[in-house]
């Protein structure tokens, strides 16, 4: 009888050994959240700072390991997802937080793969970030935030200062201001047109054009936007994509019309076209190029090379709408747990005052309005005047229009990606084959004027409205 209860007495505090064990180890391992982002470079150096931060204060606080990697670029992040649609293994490969492009995320709604904000954050919290990011990256018109935002990039329309200088001299009617205005825009390179070809008199049609647009896509999305009505419309639980005739008619004149004139290149290389003196302006995202110091000018010497940056081009005054650009991040849904100390982390990794550092190296705004509004950001954009003056320059544009104006880029859908691919390259070839064809309509001997109304007649026009309708169809099919 002894020997059993010493049997039971050892059993019992073994029990309760291995119970104490099993305790203390549940209470230092901490739950491990994994972000896969693509930034690299001083933007990494930044963030694992950041990381390192949260860790050692708000995750110490909450037995929360946030472990920061570097997962390739954008479309690689959103490769490992697509991949994960349909498998289950590949699914079981996902972060926790992931940075990808908006229709993969979409499709990854669609698959049950992602959670929403609005269940792990309030809205208090949500009205801390712009609108125009947040709808984005929603069901429609729904406030299903599939798509978390963190920063963009805001286009502008950035100038070569002295050769719009030089210009401006000879056009006094023309400011800064006008570049505010596609009307104004389009007078003026029609001006720099003629100002240009009659510096050759001896030979004709030969003037400059004066501006390039970056993004085709964006620039129909965005036009059809401040036109109204928008080519991408989001209703309560769909999306629905509706070609105007009225509306494209009218970017038909500035883009179709602009590349037959000669008003508008086609270069894809815009850094080079300003730099050597083939293009004024061009209306693009900041930070995607290196610039030299200097330009080759119109008399083909080098000059001094500074840089203006002016707002986004709009169609009304009193309505101006801006694109912003840039992919988000999603929550993989894992447990109700893990997905709260996710949304938790980006609230924090978001909302901190430091993120605006990352954002400044990518010539990109914070999608907190809070932090992209205080006085500390203002102040370090406004330090930058006497250290780096062309990342000022561009950095004062884009966050004055995203304080000042609203910002769009529409909600995805499937089809989204293709159709701006379709609908860039229809644009572009087919302007491309109306200049071509004013070109010949030259070498025959027919005057230019006759020739332009020849190939922007209203029959080329309807001929091309009926190929928009064509792309339109096949991603509503």
């Amino acid at each position: 009888m002894k020997r059993t209860k010493i049997i039971l007495l050892n059993i019992l505090i073994l029990f309760l050994l291995v119970l104490a064990a099993c305790t203390v180890s549940s209470g230092q391992d901490n739950d491990t959240i994994i972000f896969w982002h693509s930034y690299q470079g001083y933007q990494q150096q930044i963030v694992d700072r950041m990381v390192t931060e949260y860790n050692n204060t708000i995750g110490k606080d909450n037995k929360i390991t946030v472990e920061a990697r570097y997962a390739g670029n954008t479309d690689e992040i959103s490769y490992v997802f697509k991949k994960a649609y349909t498998s289950v293994e590949e699914q079981s490969k996902l972060p926790n937080i992931a940075i990808i492009s908006k229709e993969t995320a979409y499709t990854a709604v669609k698959y049950g793969l992602i959670t929403f904000a609005e269940t792990y954050m309030n809205q208090q919290e949500l009205n801390k970030y712009f609108d125009g990011f947040l709808e984005e990256g929603r069901l429609s018109m729904r406030s299903n935030t599939y798509l978390f935002p963190v920063s963009k990039q805001i286009q502008q329309t950035i100038i070569n200062r002295d050769l719009f200088r030089r210009f401006n001299s000879a056009y006094p009617m023309f400011s800064e201001a006008s570049f505010a205005s596609w009307e104004e825009l389009m007078r003026m390179a029609s001006a720099y047109y003629a100002w240009t070809d009659a510096m050759t008199p001896e030979i004709d049609n030969d003037g400059k054009a004066f501006f390039a647009i970056e993004s085709l896509e964006t620039f129909v999305y965005t036009y059809t936007n401040q036109h109204i009505p928008s080519l991408i419309q989001s209703g309560y639980d769909e999306i629905t994509i509706n070609a105007n005739k009225d509306t494209f008619k009218d970017a038909w004149k500035i883009y179709y019309e602009g590349v037959v004139k000669g008003y508008i290149s086609t270069s894809t290389d815009m850094a080079h076209s300003l730099q050597n003196g083939n293009i004024v302006c061009y209306i693009g995202t900041p930070g995607k190029v290196k610039y030299s110091s200097v330009y080759i000018d119109l008399d083909g010497k080098t000059a001094p090379f500074t840089v203006l940056s002016a707002q986004y081009p709009s169609v009304h005054e009193n309505r101006v709408v801006v694109p912003h650009s840039g992919p988000g991040a999603v929550v993989v849904d894992k447990d109700e747990e893990t997905n709260q100390a996710s949304y938790d982390f980006l609230k924090w990794f978001t909302t901190n005052p430091n993120f605006v550092y990352i954002c400044f190296a990518g010539y990109e705004v914070p999608a907190c309005s809070e932090i992209a509004s205080s006085e500390k950001t203002l102040n370090e954009i406004a330090g930058l005047v006497t250290k780096n003056e062309l990342q000022y320059n561009l950095l004062v544009c884009e966050y004055n229009q995203v304080l000042s104006f609203s910002t769009y880029s529409p909600a995805a859908f499937t089809g989204f990606d293709e159709l701006g691919k379709n609908m860039s390259s229809y644009l572009l070839n087919e302007s491309k084959s109306g200049k071509s064809m004013l070109e010949n309509y030259l070498l025959n001997g027919i005057a230019y004027d006759e020739a332009v109304n020849m190939v922007c007649s209203e029959a080329s026009f309807e001929r091309w409205f009926a190929g928009i309708l064509d792309i339109v169809e096949g991603v509503n099919s």
